[in-house]
């Protein structure tokens, strides 16, 4: 009975109408459709991540935020604002001007001392609410200018460096102000110097990890929402035009796995080009935790489709006729009729017919009511669909959707043929009459 079922719903309609010719040059498109899916997949994959994450302000900063709070990125912040303090304010210089000249060969290792205190200061405020709070403000003014040079146009606020600068004069005139209360004044000038509009900044990302981003961007820019209907009408096409259906589902869904899986290594690839190109002892490190950040959205949605892609191209060989899925239907086979042997003794007594009872008047109302569940379905996924906004839950979603409208018909299929066929208890009477 179940390899029979399998071979109802895996037989192409048009076996024995289709001239071979025709079927030719159906398999051939089909094929044409399949690879352009392949490739597809992770392009809409970029795509969507550009559209909904980069281009959107407010899902920036959600995917910006998070690296306000993280250890590694507020050390990193906060060493490099240290540096660039002492640096360019020439502090040693300061603190020799202060001591006597018997005693300026000091100036060194007092400066280091002081480094090191104000480092830890600037490190406490880093992780402080304020600075998140500081972090997603200037996120939201640094987007416009991140969009601008993705497109490759040039913002005059950053046209000299073509690279994503973040203004930090606000936090260092906030240190500088915590070291005024511990007793440290040798920051005063400079904080003057500050409010006269004397701008600290400090670059997030430098001109060649820029590069690698905008041929990320231009990528997904080509294609914006059009991938969308695009990639899923393709599949649909390859589906329809093909001879075989079955076969040709799976291999876009071996199609699918395999460009999803490019997307990831791609991912992986190009995580190792942004985070070589950041400076310091600490920068590949803070480069890493940006671009896991930046990209994690595209990440998750990646993965889930991965998984997606494996369990349907499973699924669609399971109820194929090769040998080894023909050998795990035997087995699933062979355990749902001892299990079905064991049902039929729980059955037998007067809970498990109330129970059959029941289950039977469940089925009934589905069969009776398909049309409006198949409808409530469609419905509710049109609503997720509005809600949701990464491409992995979107395409979950349209699969589910798909899963659930193709159980629902086939139920209603084996039941309505279930109730035209006799029951072994009545052909017993029967042949009693006949008798």
């Amino acid at each position: 009975m179940t390899e029979q079922f399998v071979s109802e719903i895996t037989a192409s309609p048009d076996a024995g109408k289709v001239p071979v010719r025709a079927r030719r040059t159906r398999t051939m498109v089909a094929w044409i459709l399949i690879v352009l899916f392949g490739i597809l997949t992770p392009i809409t994959i970029v795509s969507g991540w550009a559209v909904k994450t980069v281009t959107n302000t407010d899902r920036f900063v959600a995917t910006m935020g998070p690296l306000a709070s993280d250890p590694v990125i507020t050390t990193y912040l906060a060493d490099q604002t240290t540096q660039k303090l002492f640096r360019e304010f020439k502090v040693e210089d300061k603190v020799k001007q202060q001591l006597p000249p018997a005693v300026q060969f000091l100036a060194a290792p007092l400066t280091a001392q002081l480094q090191t205190y104000t480092d830890k200061v600037v490190r406490i405020f880093f992780q402080s609410k304020a600075f998140q709070i500081f972090w997603n403000k200037e996120n939201r003014y640094l987007h416009a200018n991140m969009v601008a040079i993705l497109e490759g146009k040039t913002p005059t606020s950053i046209s000299k460096t073509q690279a994503m600068i973040v203004n930090f004069t606000p936090v260092i005139v906030t240190a500088i102000d915590e070291l005024n209360t511990k007793g440290i004044t040798v920051f005063n000038p400079i904080r003057t110097q500050l409010l006269a509009h004397r701008v600290v900044t400090l670059q997030i990302i430098d001109p060649k990890q820029l590069a690698t981003a905008r041929t990320i961007f231009s990528l997904a820019i080509l294609g914006r929402s059009v991938l969308f209907v695009l990639t899923p009408v393709v599949a649909i096409a390859a589906i329809l035009v093909a001879w075989r259906r079955r076969v040709t589902a799976l291999r876009l869904a071996v199609a699918g796995l395999i460009g999803s899986t490019v997307a990831l290594v791609l991912l992986k690839v190009l995580r190792t080009l942004f985070t070589s190109h950041a400076p310091g002892s600490q920068g590949p490190l803070a480069a890493a935790h940006v671009f896991d950040a930046l990209f994690r959205y595209m990440q998750s949605s990646t993965t889930w489709l991965v998984i997606i892609f494996a369990v349907l191209s499973a699924l669609l060989w399971l109820i194929g006729p090769s040998t080894w899925a023909t050998a795990t239907r035997r087995v699933f086979a062979n355990s749902k009729t001892k299990i079905a042997s064991s049902t039929d003794t729980v059955m037998q007594s007067e809970a498990g017919q109330r129970a059959a009872d029941a289950l039977r008047a469940m089925l009934a109302w589905k069969v009776r009511y398909a049309k409006q569940l198949a409808w409530a379905g469609v419905i509710v996924g049109a609503l997720v669909l509005i809600i949701v906004q990464s491409t992995g839950a979107i395409v979950a979603t349209v699969i589910v959707i798909a899963i659930y409208e193709i159980a629902l018909a086939l139920l209603v299929i084996k039941t309505r043929r279930e109730a035209h066929m006799p029951s072994p208890n009545s052909d017993s009477q029967e042949q009693h009459q006949d008798v």
